[in-house]
């Protein structure tokens, strides 16, 4: 992608994020646990492709932390410190999660036979809407250029 397509682009998946996580924040008001879980994720999810955005093709995925990883692997050199040090603060706050067993769970419930609601309890629909804020943050500094160099 290159410059203003690449902003353009960026900002229309931070703007999905944000209202994600919104919504997401709502569901807690309501106790809406899995809906809040489904609503992080994709938040998550769209600021991680804003990111992607500014550097490369977003991929169709609900996991771009493969893609996230493998751009600061790719491009390190390219990038300025205080961009790939964000990227690594947001790959390390993402470590214990799987956003796409998220994605299924929230939709699918559990091989097991849970349904989605009988998975996901306040404690972690909390603790992914915690990370998804982190997750935003760091995202939208990235996108605004606040962490250029």
């Amino acid at each position: 992608m290159t410059g203003g397509k690449a902003i353009v682009q960026a900002r229309f998946h931070m703007r999905i994020a944000q209202n994600f996580l919104e919504e997401a924040r709502q569901d807690v008001q309501m106790s809406r646990w899995r809906s809040c879980a489904s609503n992080a994720q994709m938040a998550t999810e769209h600021a991680l492709k804003a990111i992607l955005a500014l550097y490369m093709p977003v991929p169709r995925v609900h996991n771009p932390v493969g893609s996230l990883s493998r751009l600061l692997q790719q491009r390190a050199n390219e990038l300025p410190a205080p961009v790939c040090n964000a990227i690594h603060d947001i790959l390390a706050l993402l470590e214990p999660v799987d956003l796409n067993l998220i994605h299924i769970q929230t939709d699918y419930g559990s091989p097991e036979g849970m349904t989605p609601w009988e998975i996901f309890s306040e404690e972690n629909a909390r603790e992914i809407l915690n990370i998804s804020e982190s997750v935003v943050m760091i995202s939208e500094s990235i996108v605004q250029g606040n962490l250029s160099g």
